[in-house]
């Protein structure tokens, strides 16, 4: 993996820094989680950035290894875990979000949500449940953010409002939201909402069937 750091000062100058040479030829370490090498690779890549140059980070640099580091203020970690992001590593997709998330970036969770990250979507609608965010749910689902909108129908029943999330639990369904079934079932089931549970089993939707199973006025525990 190669990635480059913008240096200011000096645009034609570029530093070259080697993950091999520091972890194998310095420090003769291991590939071990949060090696030392991860540390002295930001002290140097710092070091040549605050001189103006461009710098080239060469070798393989493992998502929980910059997790753990930005997750302990190191923004240079931060970019690289970034940087692999906008490579397609699904992983460092994960773990970004969860620092982010953890971090109260909540600015920097949507963009990279809006960005069409599905792990950082998913993340970010589970984080504004937790902290009761119904109307920006609501801007979510609105802009057809498939976590947003399953997330909502959780917290409207959550505060009362069940035929509202069911509404939209049965729109969601009914569009191919095949997470949305499952949920939809569990709270009718929840609700002791038999007779649209029973009409759900013979649409055929998934999950129905075991919901059924749950209520105590099923036809097949009777």
């Amino acid at each position: 993996m190669k990635a480059l750091v913008s240096g200011t000062e000096n645009p034609t100058a570029v530093g070259k820094v080697q993950q091999d040479v520091i972890r194998r030829t310095i420090l003769k370490e291991r590939d071990v989680p949060d090696g030392a090498n991860i540390g002295l690779i930001s002290l140097v890549a710092r070091s040549a950035l605050d001189q103006g140059y461009h710098v080239l980070i060469e070798g393989i640099l493992r998502a929980e290894q910059l997790r753990v580091r930005a997750d302990n203020g190191d923004g240079y970690a931060a970019h690289q875990l970034a940087f692999l992001t906008d490579n397609g590593d699904g992983y460092a997709t994960y773990r970004l979000a969860e620092l982010l998330a953890r971090q109260g970036e909540l600015e920097e969770l949507i963009h990279l949500a809006d960005r069409g990250y599905e792990l950082a979507a998913a993340r970010l609608a589970a984080l504004l449940a937790g902290q009761g965010q119904v109307e920006q749910l609501r801007v979510r689902a609105d802009n057809v953010d498939r976590h947003a909108a399953l997330e909502l129908a959780a917290l409207l029943a959550e505060q009362g409002q069940v035929d509202e999330a069911l509404t939209l639990l049965r729109s969601l369904a009914d569009n191919g939201g095949w997470l949305a079934a499952p949920q939809l079932a569990e709270l009718l089931a929840g609700q002791g909402r038999v007779e649209e549970l029973e009409g759900e089993v013979a649409a055929g939707t998934p999950g129905a069937v075991a919901a059924l199973a749950t209520t105590t006025r099923s036809p097949q525990l009777r």
